[in-house]
């Protein structure tokens, strides 16, 4: 009897030891890219998409280059 409950929690602990191995080796792949994109690269990429004219992208270019001194 005492081996059989041996037996299974020597089975639970290998199991879980495989997991967490399996994670650390894989799990990095499973999640989704964080992407940090400042603001100015973001009026970039709206004013190089057409979203916004050169006047709104100077704009905020300007209004971005006052908040980071002020």
């Amino acid at each position: 009897m005492i081996i059989m409950l041996l037996l299974w929690v020597a089975t639970l602990a290998g199991a879980v030891y495989l997991a967490r191995r399996v994670w650390e080796a894989y799990g990095h792949k499973l999640r989704l890219p964080q992407f940090e994109i400042d603001a100015l690269e973001l009026a970039k990429r709206r004013y190089a998409s057409g979203e916004i004219d050169r006047d709104q992208y100077l704009a905020i270019k300007q209004e971005l280059a006052g908040v980071e001194q002020g």
